[in-house]
């Protein structure tokens, strides 16, 4: 799984761990030291923001998706001072995608290291969904990559790629490595066959990216303020509490599973549900949806924004 999964993403290695989230954390812990800069979107999951306290590394936070905000940033930070960036290829609550190339000239320009979450991008952007890097063309250049089994790749587990070097000095530095258990064999299994899926059968990328056109539309129609995402990653952004509840118990009334996310998952004011629309979901499917959430903005008073 390592070996396949390592010539999948373009890196020379690649580190399968028992959780997604100790991916992330192990590739900023190990990584960045006390008296470095860690310089992250405020955004970033959580797995990374773990990694970043770890640490001990001085944090530094550019404004999200804000490539102006970060060169300010870098250019204030001493010439000499170790730096890593962090970022979410694709983030996981707003769907947004990290602007890779000129985020890895700034890196180039002050000489930081850069670390990208995959997790949201991998079998969604890029070649056979290879993710942000390869859609970009910064994979080379990127120092980590990192993710999760539980997304595309249908499983449990996650990995970190970088150069063989960097691999074996997690390996043997990294405590959430060290100390942790090995993935079953089954989820590794389960991993591998997806990823063969993902190459060998581009009708189900094809697929998925009608059905978000067909949300996304959907959505607009009704007024629904979904954080401009350009990724499947459909946020459905009501900006209150009950409402949010009110909205998503009726949509779960009629038959339609969606993920409440409040503070602090979300920024306050930005209380919203997650709907990850799939390549396995039909046109009547989400047309239902449609209607139910038609049904669910009378039920919570929710205003079609204008």
């Amino acid at each position: 799984m390592e070996e396949a999964l390592a010539a999948f993403l373009g890196k020379e290695a690649c580190h399968v761990t028992a959780a997604g989230y100790l991916a992330c954390t192990c590739s900023i812990s190990s990584l960045a030291q006390r008296g470095d800069a860690l310089i992250v979107d405020p955004n970033i999951h959580s797995s990374l923001w773990d990694g970043v306290l770890l640490s001990g590394a001085k944090i530094e936070r550019f404004a999200h998706n804000d490539m102006d905000s970060l060169a300010k940033l870098l250019a204030e930070l001493d010439p000499k001072q170790a730096k890593v960036i962090a970022v979410d290829g694709v983030y996981s609550m707003e769907g947004h995608i990290a602007p890779m190339p000129r985020l890895m000239e700034l890196a180039g320009q002050y000489q930081a290291v850069v670390v990208v979450d995959e997790a949201h991008s991998i079998g969604i952007l890029g070649r056979n969904g290879r993710g942000v890097c390869d859609q970009f063309g910064v994979t080379e250049q990127v120092e980590l990559i990192c993710g999760s089994f539980s997304k595309a790749l249908a499983s449990t587990g996650g990995f970190v790629a970088g150069s063989r070097t960097l691999i074996e000095y997690l390996r043997s530095n990294s405590r959430q490595i060290i100390f942790s258990a090995a993935i079953s064999p089954a989820a590794a299994a389960s991993a591998r066959a997806s990823l063969e899926v993902m190459q060998s059968e581009p009708e189900h990328h094809e697929r998925l990216w009608t059905n978000y056109r067909h949300l996304k539309a959907i959505l607009e129609r009704l007024g629904l303020d979904f954080w401009n995402s350009p990724t499947p990653a459909l946020p459905i952004v009501i900006g209150d509490k009950m409402k949010c509840y009110e909205l998503w118990k009726s949509l779960w009334d009629q038959g339609f599973f969606t993920v409440m996310s409040l503070p602090p998952g979300v920024p306050p004011g930005k209380e919203l549900l997650r709907c990850a629309v799939t390549s396995l979901h039909t046109t009547e499917q989400l047309d239902r949806f449609g209607d139910a959430l038609k049904v669910g903005m009378q039920r919570a008073g929710i205003q079609p924004k204008s």
